[in-house]
């Protein structure tokens, strides 16, 4: 059994060395000879084979040739995983594994191991854009998948539970809806174009935090039963609502931890990291943790999880309790209120490359399954008086965070803030990516603001003003119902008509 996994990378060296060369988008090899004449004779053959000349040497050519697809497909999700952190992972094409008895071992496109979890996933690629049916690969896994976790948890059996899943990576494939099923009845995890340059985005944007939201995706809800993470805590109550406060690795904290609501992979969920976390801001609290700087803020979240938490009390001190707080056991199950420079910025740290040895610890105020628009409003109670975040941020927020309120200025507010948001995000808007976001920078073309435009329907009364009488229409209303999507598209569709005639 101690040969079963013995092509894997774990040394984090060795792993450097091999992105190295994965990360190019031609393999190399070395033709030598006693001339270089000679040499010159050999690569002259290897020419005819697809090979060209990268560089010559006195008695040796270095050759240079395309990846395929499917191993230029490999060697970027290799690549992700490598970067997102995973300490364990095959080392090359060749990496088998057993899959029964009396047949042969079978060839495992990726392998990656992280603390808590294995993966495994197969990669198909093509050329250009095309349908192709996955039903026999679907299959392949279906057949070997229960004998191959059989032997990782045997080979693993010293250490925790580990939660395993096997997936497919495509390029450039149309996938056929009966596959689509099929992966979703067997548990296959999937990694299509937009979820491979998600995550490649997310990583460079996060670093080794990005690996648990990709956790996160293929585990969605799941209970990981190696992560748990039990703290000594004090739950009390504040403005009716309990609370805990207690310690915590920001590294644990990382496993559970995620800022945007949908935590799914599309562009605006990148989006929310974007807006909320500046690359440059992480660099520095990353060289501050180093130098030894240490937060005594808390980090605000909200717990969101259908059991809840589990709390021991171990003994009351006034009005509060001390005990031992048991956090949810799946990844993306606290969303950060407050602190996430300070959380996200750990990782942009060395410390974060040593979490075992790190001692390093944050103070965390706990929330437990507030609603949305609870937690949104306590971020801008928190953040609306502070430098750091700036008005047209609360802005967007404002057009989640207020959609839904019975006050009839905030459901304006809200309304006037979504309204703007669509107009820059649709196709057929003429200030179609016009208005500056927090994640869009200033341009020639790109020249106005959030906040002035939402000002400017607001002032305008577009959507109406609340009298003594009642609330007065405006030109932009059609309902103040409890659904203001029909209220929204009749602005939408006046805006777009009527702004281009602003040119004229």
């Amino acid at each position: 059994m101690s040969e079963v996994l013995s092509n894997l990378v774990t040394l984090q060296k060795d792993i450097l060395s091999i992105l190295k060369n994965r990360r190019k988008e031609y393999i190399e090899k070395t033709v030598t000879a006693s001339t270089l004449e000679l040499a010159e004779k050999k690569a002259a053959l290897e020419e005819e084979d697809g090979w060209r000349i990268l560089r010559k040497g006195k008695r040796s050519i270095r050759l240079a040739k395309d990846k395929s697809f499917d191993e230029k497909l490999e060697d970027e999700v290799w690549c992700i995983l490598a970067d997102m952190g995973f300490k364990e992972l095959s080392r090359d094409r060749l990496f088998k594994i057993p899959v029964g008895e009396g047949i042969p071992d079978r060839q495992i496109d990726i392998f990656a191991k992280g603390d808590e979890t294995v993966i495994f996933i197969e990669c198909t690629a093509c050329e250009e854009r095309k349908k192709k049916p996955l039903s026999e690969l679907i299959e392949k896994i279906d057949n070997v998948r229960k004998y191959a976790f059989d032997v990782i948890k045997t080979y693993y059996i010293s250490g925790p539970k580990l939660k395993m899943k096997w997936g497919i990576a495509t390029r450039n494939i149309e996938w056929l809806q009966s596959d689509l099923i099929k992966c979703d009845q067997e548990n296959i995890f999937i990694l299509k174009d937009d979820q491979i340059d998600y995550f490649r985005k997310l990583t460079n944007h996060i670093r080794l935090s990005a690996k648990y939201q990709l956790l996160a995706y293929i585990f969605k809800n799941a209970e990981i039963p190696g992560l748990n993470l039990t703290v000594p805590a004090t739950m009390g109550k504040m403005g009716g609502k309990t609370f805990y406060n207690f310690l915590i690795k920001p590294y644990d904290l990382l496993k559970i931890a995620y800022i945007s609501h949908k935590k799914g992979t599309s562009p605006e969920d990148f989006d929310s990291y974007q807006r909320m976390l500046e690359p440059n801001r992480l660099k520095k609290i990353g060289k501050y943790i180093d130098s030894g700087g240490q937060f005594p803020t808390n980090i605000v979240i909200n717990i969101k999880s259908k059991k809840g938490v589990e709390f021991h009390k171990t003994e009351n001190i006034g009005e509060s309790s001390f005990g031992q707080l048991t956090l949810p056991s799946t990844y993306a199950s606290a969303w950060i209120i407050d602190g996430q420079h300070r959380l996200y910025g750990y990782a942009y740290s060395n410390r974060a490359q040593k979490d075992s040895e790190d001692k390093t610890v944050f103070p965390v105020l706990a929330y437990i399954n507030l609603p949305e628009i609870s937690e949104a409003q306590l971020f801008v109670d928190i953040n609306s008086e502070q430098v750091k975040v700036k008005r047209s941020l609360l802005n967007e927020i404002y057009s989640n965070l207020k959609w839904d309120s019975e006050k009839f200025s905030e459901k304006i507010e809200g309304l006037c803030a979504r309204t703007v948001m669509t107009l820059n995000s649709s196709v057929s808007s003429p200030v179609y990516d016009r208005i500056i976001t927090t994640n869009r920078h200033k341009t020639k073309f790109r020249c106005l603001t959030l906040t002035s435009f939402v000002d400017g329907l607001k002032e305008n009364k577009f959507f109406g003003e609340e009298k003594k009488s009642g609330v007065g229409p405006g030109p932009f209303t059609a309902s103040y119902s409890a659904d203001l999507h029909v209220t929204l598209e009749k602005a939408i569709s006046i805006l777009e008509y009527y702004l281009p005639f602003g040119k004229k």
